[in-house]
């Protein structure tokens, strides 16, 4: 017992005064740079996965123009440039659409109105008669010195946003490493855990997910070593692209305002103003050019129907896209930590910073398409993962006994090696939100009562079955086509009846059962009994597959 105590206490037991830690860093720096940049340059795909297609236009019109506005020329020059290359343009349809509809705004047939939204695939008619991304330009224009060089050198342009992102992931583990408040140990258990978190598998996305989780994940650390104003700078920045990060950068003014009680004065109210005045950028812009404080919302993508516990629920433990596929070690310890730290009043801080995330959750749980497209976790899971990760691992630090916090740290991480690894595939294009993940797939078949996912996961990723699916009664078919678990919209459950189950039984079921979002309800395995339905009688089956074929 004793040697497998001096094992887990290797970090603290090193002496690290006597260590250069400047060469230390710029060691690990060199092996993650030189490493990481040969694998994913030359061995990730890069597909526009996602809204990928609209950065990769305002990219391209940044880069040409120096504007975010998109004309004609930045969709040919792309295309052509990577055929020229003999590149595959992915998605190249969205960039012929896009050049025939600049076509039509330039004959004037179709012209900005303010109460209907004009556009294509993601491209939206501006009151000034130019076309722009629906979403906000900040993100694709930091990939313009990537794009620079790519070109420079007859490269492929499309890994500007992999290039950007290396950069962006280089920057952010050095500034961990250099920050002197904390310990070298801390440091390098900080850096670890950067780089096997959820942000990572975002990594060749054409999208600021993997932005926004690294710098979540560095404006926390900040917070917690006297660099507050700075991780609201960083946050309000963030917010750019993912507006509810900003009630984060909120409760960190209040504290801020709360540490300086009595104190307070103009220069305090200045920094906190100057730090946190960028969440209204977007704002602005969308008001000035589209007349509409927000794009999303002003074109359906969000309904405040969608805000359920259900949905929070499976926010974290969903078996398709939760945070808990991303972080699993971390979620299951945070709870009790926090239940027991509630009790003894302390380490508030941490807590009071993570209850930001239900504020968050009230405005993206809205998004209709809940089932958008991700690589293994729900894209908002990416940066409130690295947030809990941050706020957890900064607990774990105040473990006093060494032989806890040692063995703690060594499981956190392992785990966290383990669960990043295991899931990511970089190599190929993945359609994971077209798919049950296998552990989904384990529960679906076994014990389909105990998951019961969010409609639009359930609509999505059963989309390829072929066992008798029509677009109001969803099935779930184990390996042997055998059906475990429907989806049914209310309105269509006599086709529940035309498949062989009792009139009656159907609509003493649908009483009691459960609705999610007043529409869609589940009947699982251990109803069938009850409901007189047996697979092999069901004649719906065939007819419904030969419909499809025909």
């Amino acid at each position: 017992m004793k040697i497998k105590s001096n094992r887990l206490n290797f970090l603290s037991k090193i002496k690290w005064s006597k260590i250069n830690t400047d060469r230390v860093t710029t060691i690990i720096m060199l092996v993650l740079i030189s490493w990481m940049s040969i694998w994913f340059l030359r061995f990730s795909k890069n597909f526009p996965n996602g809204d990928g297609y609209e950065y990769v236009m305002t990219a391209e019109a940044v880069y040409n123009h120096g504007t975010p506005d998109i004309k004609k020329s930045d969709a040919k020059g792309y295309v052509k440039y990577l055929e020229r290359m003999n590149e595959e343009v992915y998605l190249k349809w969205i960039y012929i659409n896009l050049i025939k509809y600049i076509d039509y705004i330039e004959r004037e047939e179709i012209t900005f109105e303010k109460e209907r939204i004009n556009g294509t695939t993601g491209f939206i008619l501006a009151n000034n008669g130019k076309m722009y991304a629906q979403h906000f330009w900040f993100y694709p224009a930091l990939t313009i010195p990537a794009r620079a060089l790519l070109e420079l050198f007859d490269a492929d342009i499309a890994k500007s946003f992999l290039m950007t992102h290396l950069c962006l992931l280089y920057i952010v583990v050095w500034l961990i490493l250099t920050n002197k408040k904390l310990n070298y140990p801390k440091r390098v258990v900080l850096a670890t855990l950067m780089c096997f978190s959820p942000a990572i598998w975002y990594i060749q996305w054409p999208h600021p997910d993997f932005l926004a989780g690294i710098f979540t994940f560095l404006a926390i650390i900040y917070f917690f070593t006297e660099r507050k104003v700075l991780a609201i700078l960083i946050l309000s920045i963030i917010s750019f692209h993912f507006p509810p990060l900003a009630f984060v950068a909120l409760f960190m003014i209040f504290n801020v305002l709360y540490e300086q009680w009595g104190s307070w004065n103009i220069k305090l109210f200045l920094k906190l103003f100057t730090a946190s005045i960028w969440v209204f950028v977007p704002v602005i812009f969308n008001l000035m050019v589209f007349e509409v404080p927000s794009i999303i919302s002003h074109m359906g993508y969000l309904s405040w129907d969608f805000v359920t516990f259900h949905r929070f629920w499976g926010f974290f433990f969903d078996l398709n896209q939760g945070a808990i596929l991303g972080i699993p070690l971390f979620i299951i310890l945070f709870i009790p930590f926090m239940v027991y730290d509630l009790i003894k009043k302390q380490h508030l801080i941490i807590y009071y910073l993570s209850s930001s995330i239900i504020i968050m959750a009230l405005f993206f749980m809205q998004m209709t398409n809940w089932n958008h497209g991700c690589e293994v976790v729900n894209r908002y899971a990416v940066w409130v993962s690295m947030m809990l990760m941050a706020l957890f691992i900064i607990r774990i630090f105040e473990i006093k006994r060494k032989t806890l916090l040692s063995s703690t740290v060594v499981l956190l991480v392992s785990t966290q090696i383990f669960a990043i690894s295991s899931q990511a595939n970089f190599k190929k294009i993945r359609w994971t939100a077209q798919i049950m993940t296998p552990i989904s797939k384990y529960v679906l078949t076994h014990y389909p009562e105990v998951y019961n996912p969010d409609p639009k996961i359930f609509f999505e990723r059963t989309k390829y079955e072929t066992n008798s699916r029509t677009d109001s009664v969803l099935v779930f078919a184990d390996t042997d086509s055998v059906i475990t678990k429907f989806m049914v919209d209310t309105s269509a459950y006599e086709q529940l009846i035309q498949r062989g189950m009792e009139a009656v039984a159907v609509k003493d079921f649908m009483q009691e059962a459960r609705l999610y979002h007043n529409r869609w309800f589940y009947v699982n395995k251990s109803d069938f009994e009850k409901l007189g339905y047996e697979q092999s009688s069901d004649t719906m089956i065939q007819h419904i597959n030969r419909k499809k074929k025909e």
